[in-house]
């Protein structure tokens, strides 16, 4: 039993697989932000496209 509670590797591949997670989630949490400011930046476009053509 003492050897079972010893033994980290385990713990190891543990430790990565969170490690991954939080990366993941940094990534898309970036990911999200950047879309909803390309989506805006295309939006403005757009309307200041539509202005200028139906003048």
């Amino acid at each position: 039993m003492k050897r079972f509670f010893a033994n980290e590797d385990g713990a190891t591949s543990i430790e990565y697989a969170v490690l991954a997670a939080m990366i993941s989630l940094a990534i898309f949490a970036a990911i999200g932000g950047l879309g909803d400011t390309i989506s805006s930046s295309y939006e403005d476009t757009a309307a200041k496209v539509q202005d200028a053509t139906n003048r």
